[in-house]
């Protein structure tokens, strides 16, 4: 899936969430700059995440979120949990 400015935030989520997953980095700029979009919707999807348990709060010492799921399994359990 490619992203788009046309998709639904549902979308938009689960594929920040699956690059999350993927790269263990959960930073709001990182998203931002990764699939070019604005700052308030890359926050949204972050705080989203973060109340699905699927990422930790912010962290001071790594700048940026720790992810909290540890198989494919666990964050597709928590994301069709949200939709």
């Amino acid at each position: 899936m490619i992203y788009n400015n046309t998709m639904t935030l549902s979308e938009k989520l689960r594929m920040v969430a699956y690059y999350i997953f993927a790269t263990q980095i959960c930073n709001t700029g990182t998203i931002q700059r990764y699939f070019q979009m604005r700052y308030n919707t890359a926050m949204t999807i972050v705080e989203i995440l973060e109340k699905l348990g699927i990422v930790s709060d912010f962290n001071l010492e790594i700048k940026g979120r720790k992810v909290l799921v540890d198989s494919i399994d666990q964050l597709e359990a928590k994301l069709d949990f949200y939709f």
